[in-house]
């Protein structure tokens, strides 16, 4: 009870604070650097499952050259570590939870997939809602408050992006970060982008 009070406490704090959140406090950051940090974060809790989680894209952009978006760095971290979180929690042991950075037209998408046992289409909606748990064995298995994804939609939005789910059930999950990259695609980093787009392909 104890463990669960401190967890609610905390998502709270951070979906106010990123509901509060001032543009005119954005700087500008590396998003392949905080992809790896947060896949870094996460490393114990997918070692404990046994899931091994692959980062990709992000070794085809140096650094600078794209993949600089304009924002909370923290708070950008942590919404990729709750995609992250979750996707470790709900996928099955001994598996695989993949990261990918990638251009998206103006945007740069970060993409975490899993391999659990998806999200019935019917459901959908109601992940972004606040204290929005699904009625599904595997969120009556794991622990949780149910605001993880209402952060994460909300730093999106304040970030001028979005977040996308593509899942279906017995199918796995991907949830899509979209940031707008901060500055064009110089043709050094327009053939990074290419290069992302098509390892994730």
């Amino acid at each position: 009870y104890a463990n669960s009070a401190l967890k609610l406490a905390d998502d709270l704090f951070r979906l106010v604070r990123a509901e509060a959140v001032d543009a005119n406090s954005f700087a500008e950051f590396d998003l392949a650097a905080v992809v790896q940090d947060a896949a870094d974060e996460i490393w114990a809790l997918a070692r404990a499952k046994a899931v091994r989680v692959v980062v990709g894209g992000i070794d085809d952009w140096g650094e600078g050259e794209g993949s600089v978006v304009r924002g909370d760095r923290e708070l950008v971290r942590r919404a990729l570590v709750n995609l992250l979180s979750n996707a470790v929690k709900y996928g099955p042991a001994d598996s695989e939870v993949a990261i990918r950075l990638r251009a998206a037209g103006t945007d740069l998408a970060v993409a975490v997939s899993d391999h659990g046992e998806g999200i019935r289409q019917e459901l959908i909606p109601r992940l972004f809602r606040r204290f929005g748990r699904l009625p599904t064995r595997a969120s009556r298995r794991e622990s949780g408050i149910g605001l993880g994804l209402m952060i994460v939609k909300t730093v999106a939005e304040r970030h001028g992006g979005r977040v996308l789910v593509d899942s279906a059930a017995g199918a796995g999950c991907t949830f899509t970060l979209y940031l707008p990259a901060a500055h064009p695609l110089t043709p050094a980093a327009l053939g990074a982008a290419l290069r992302a787009a098509k390892a994730v392909d």
